[in-house]
């Protein structure tokens, strides 16, 4: 397994696949300033989100953590495109067959790739989260926003806690797009079935099914992110997302064990 991480790691560390996972920090970037820019405003709207947040709210000891929150989903769509990429072109381009030949443990090589993918989203994520506490910070004055409690020993440990929240929903994402690489087989597909349902389709879906909100993926790692929802709490969020990732990644060493590899 170690060999099979090793050379993931050679192809996943190209200025091609580190400038995709910058855009992670951009869009954390991007959702910390909205947010502190339109702090209480009822136009506030972020896509995936939930309602506006007050300076009150942000000036809590978990208020950086939930404005990071609110922008899990894109960068959660990031990360499976990474993820969805990476996997789908070993079957476009057939570097897969190459791999095999030099581990034909199929198991093993899909282990090594997903620890490779999983180090990559952890560090995009610690870069983005770092980033935009530093922007938080130097923003949040103007805005009427107090961080005096965001450095309480509570507010330290938000701070951390929020960090992991948002690792496991991205690597939630991630999980789902090594699924979508290992059945589409193919960069565009993968990717396009992804996005269409992170972004529109879920949101029709759970606007159109009263409870959808309740048990839909996107909508569970929207809440694990955030801390907790208005229609997922926090645990009821860790659970499903849990349970999603074990079947997720059943499917997709199942299929990659068994599959023909005819390209």
């Amino acid at each position: 397994m170690f060999r099979a991480f090793h050379s993931e790691c050679i192809k996943l560390f190209r200025p091609g696949v580190l400038l995709a996972a910058g855009l992670i920090a951009v869009f954390g970037l991007f959702v910390v300033v909205l947010t502190l820019l339109t702090a209480g405003s009822q136009s506030q709207h972020i896509p995936g989100g939930a309602s506006s947040l007050t300076t009150s709210q942000i000036s809590a000891a978990d208020g950086f953590a939930r404005v990071f929150g609110r922008g899990s989903t894109f960068m959660g769509v990031i990360a499976l495109g990474i993820a969805a990429m990476n996997v789908a072109s070993e079957y476009s381009q057939g570097t897969l067959r190459e791999l095999l030949i030099y581990q034909p443990r199929r198991t093993e090589l899909l282990a090594g790739k997903l620890i490779a993918l999983g180090i990559l989203i952890v560090a995009a994520v610690a870069v983005a989260y770092a980033a935009a506490l530093l922007v938080a910070i130097a923003l949040a004055p103007s805005q009427g926003v107090s961080t005096t409690e965001w450095f309480s020993s509570s507010g330290w440990t938000e701070i951390l806690s929020g960090y992991g929240d948002a690792v496991l929903a991205a690597l939630g994402w991630g999980v789902m797009g090594v699924v979508l690489g290992v059945f589409l087989r193919s960069p565009a597909p993968a990717l396009g079935a992804g996005v269409a349902w992170a972004l529109p389709f879920e949101a029709f879906l759970s606007s159109a099914w009263e409870t959808g909100k309740e048990w839909l993926p996107g909508q569970a790692l929207q809440a694990l992110a955030s801390g907790g929802t208005d229609s997922i709490a926090y645990d009821r969020a860790a659970m499903l997302v849990g349970a999603y990732v074990l079947v997720a990644l059943a499917l997709a060493v199942g299929s990659f064990r068994t599959r023909d590899v005819t390209v």
